[in-house]
């Protein structure tokens, strides 16, 4: 059997992800084989939890979990390892929010995780040196450009190139390792809706937000890739996941359980289909 290992966030210790899960490459990409939390223990086997996860009192016990995680990546500075990978806090400022229970926002790459070597057809590439572009691009029948950059926001990212708004697409059409029909004719219809280029055929993988520029209305590139995963129904985990880190790279919300199947999905695909491409 073929693995992938993906990352996912905990909902014991509510660490991002802090959950190495392990995926049958060959399956249907739903449910995974197993996943533990690697801070607070939380475990589960086919979707079904198997250990709860360790429930902290204490700030040294978090300390003292984080040491052991840090250990384990090769980290020996349990300081050094929180400051690179959860936004420049402290192990004792992890070990607050942790007790406090909130959200402890990291920086590991889970895309890094999803395609670590070729995996489902697709495969990450380590992000190139790219030339700086100073034009704009401009969409046609666009009020603001797509692609116009917020200077602040750029300065953590590289530049902005035309094809960015297909590699971001691209990359969930991938995703599941099945490109469709239906979502080739949404890829192509939305790029000559919005006046922006296609990229090679060879250009077709999962890119890292941190690979491409950063649009002025990423909500827009967003509300698109969310339907490009819908349209056969439902968006399956590594293109949730996917969907994640962008929403986490734009600083943008994203709701999961309207990429469920429900009894409202097929009109929430619609809607959202009309927007882009009606």
């Amino acid at each position: 059997m073929s693995a992938l290992q993906l990352l996912s966030d905990c909902p014991t210790c509510r660490v991002e992800g802090s959950v190495l899960e392990l995926l049958d490459a060959a399956g249907p990409n739903t449910t995974p084989l197993e996943g533990q939390c690697r801070l607070c223990g939380f475990r589960t086997e086919a979707g079904a939890i198997q250990a709860p996860g360790r429930q902290f009192t204490a700030v040294v016990e978090v300390i003292m979990a984080l040491e052991r995680w840090a250990t384990d990546d090769g980290e020996p500075d349990v300081h050094g390892f929180t400051h690179t990978n959860m936004n420049g806090l402290t192990p004792e400022q992890v070990a607050g929010r942790v007790l406090a229970g909130e959200r402890v926002e990291t920086s590991f790459d889970v895309i890094a995780f999803l395609f670590p070597h070729a995996a489902s057809g697709a495969r990450l590439q380590e992000p190139a040196a790219r030339p700086e572009r100073k034009a704009i691009f401009r969409p046609a029948n666009a009020a603001e450009p797509l692609n116009a950059v917020d200077t602040q926001a750029q300065s953590a990212t590289v530049a902005v190139d035309p094809q960015d708004i297909a590699r971001a697409l691209v990359s969930v059409m991938v995703a599941d390792g099945v490109v469709r029909a239906a979502e080739k004719k949404f890829l192509a219809r939305t790029l000559a809706d919005w006046g922006a280029p296609p990229i090679p055929d060879g250009d077709h993988r999962v890119w890292r937000p941190q690979e491409i520029g950063v649009p002025a209305d990423p909500k827009r590139l967003l509300q698109a890739m969310t339907a490009m995963s819908l349209i056969d129904g439902e968006a399956d985990s590594t293109e949730v996941r996917i969907l994640e880190e962008y929403a986490r790279a734009w600083s943008l919300p994203l709701d999961r359980s309207k990429l469920r199947r429900t009894s409202s999905l097929r009109a929430l695909l619609n809607s959202i289909v009309e927007l882009f491409v009606a």
